[in-house]
């Protein structure tokens, strides 16, 4: 019998070894049908409908299983499900009736929590130490998993009924306070998303300083605005290739931020002679071409990237943080601009030739500014979120034994 580092001061004693097959019923696995456009009534949750940060379920998209429907693949309340294949394995979720008529796929696994405080059970499920459980268990010849058996003999410790109920109510009302911080930073993304479709449509103009109208918008291509370059690959012969300190980026590293001034490798100097890319100044709109065609960010510092990338460096007549905001909205003509027969790319021609419409570089700082402020907010929230998740993890380990 142990007790955790942290405690409501009311409780006394130490907490007992339970597994999960001792206060469940029966590991169940899910449905085998395949998904459907959503038939507005049954919803189907998949490894990839478990979002990976709250554990919630999250529609990726919202849609419905095909066939005749079994009632006992229906989740109901106190029911937790665990991803029993893949690189997922391990992520949980506990059903929530606010999640509707919800049918659970067939690389799910339900247990129907019965001997102590679902909730309880579930909260084990975010520690580090199910994480660890979770990478010892899963290792095999192939694919990771955890069957049903396995997933039974997953080991926590556990206190009084009453203790449980208690914790867990405790870290609900956390959890509902990340879950306002969150709908907050939804709520001002799509503020942004709508505020930058009317700008750059002009159906939201801004005055000059003298409360006067801006000339009209004049139509120019990319090539005329900004001088475009490719990434490149440099020579793996080099021994001194990845030992530099200058940043080399990859499509998966843009994108998340506005602003990007780190990078998973460095490449040397020496490295970057002996390659096709350039070394891009701090200002540069790096725009990926290829797989995720048209995540972007800025370029904080000097770097480079590799054949990904078709990258932006604004002229001194125009604001890169403008371009920046305008390029959002050139997504699909992007991609619709892309060919290849063994993978899409959007090639330097066909990004400098698309035609955009400008305006001074008055206005154009001025509407940059008015963005970059939205975005500020946004990051605050963002930090508010990382720290309250922080907080959370911390209470976890603390919490539980």
């Amino acid at each position: 019998m142990v007790t955790p580092k942290l405690r409501f001061p009311e409780f006394k004693g130490g907490w007992v070894e339970k597994t999960l097959g001792e206060v469940s019923s029966d590991g169940m696995y899910g449905l085998n049908a395949a998904a459907k456009d959503f038939d507005g009534i049954n919803k189907y949750i998949r490894i990839t409908d478990i979002d990976e940060t709250s554990n919630k379920f999250v529609p990726n998209p919202l849609c419905s299983p095909e066939g005749d429907l079994d009632p006992k693949f229906l989740l109901k309340e106190n029911e937790l499900v665990f991803a029993r294949t893949g690189a997922s394995t391990g992520k949980s979720y506990l059903y929530d009736k606010k999640d509707g008529k919800l049918y659970f796929a067939g690389f799910l696994i339900k247990f129907h929590i019965n001997k102590a405080n679902p909730k309880f059970v579930f909260y084990n499920t975010l520690k580090s130490h199910y994480s660890n459980w979770v990478k010892v268990m899963s290792i095999r010849s192939g694919q990771p998993g955890i069957n049903a058996e396995e997933y039974k003999r997953f080991q926590f410790k556990l206190p009084t009924l009453s203790e449980q109920e208690k914790i867990a109510l405790f870290l609900s009302t956390v959890d509902k306070k990340i879950d306002f911080i969150e709908k907050k930073r939804d709520l001002w993304k799509t503020y942004k998303k709508g505020i930058i479709y009317q700008i750059f449509n002009q159906k939201l103009r801004f005055k000059d300083e003298n409360g006067q109208n801006f000339p009209n918008w004049n139509e120019k291509s990319l090539f005329s605005i900004a001088d475009i370059y490719g990434g490149g690959t440099p020579s793996t012969e080099k021994s001194d290739y990845w030992n530099g300190s200058i940043n080399w980026f990859t499509p998966s590293e843009v994108g998340k931020d506005k602003y990007v001034d780190s990078s998973n490798r460095k490449i040397s100097e020496n490295g970057l002679k002996n390659s096709s890319a350039k070394l891009l100044p701090p200002g540069t709109i790096l725009i990926s071409s290829r797989a995720t065609i048209g995540q972007m960010s800025i370029l904080k510092s000097e770097g480079s990237t590799n054949q990904g990338f078709q990258s932006l460096i604004v002229n001194e007549n125009h604001s890169n943080e403008f371009i920046y905001y305008l390029c959002h909205i050139l997504k699909r003509e992007l991609i619709h601009r892309a060919s290849g027969s063994t993978f899409l790319e959007i090639s330097k021609n066909e990004v400098g030739n698309i035609k955009i419409k400008v305006p001074t570089l008055s206005e154009q700082i001025i509407i940059a500014n008015f963005l970059s402020s939205i975005d500020v907010k946004i990051e605050k929230i963002v930090k508010e979120l990382e720290i309250i998740r922080e907080f959370k993890k911390g209470l976890l380990q603390q919490i539980f034994c």
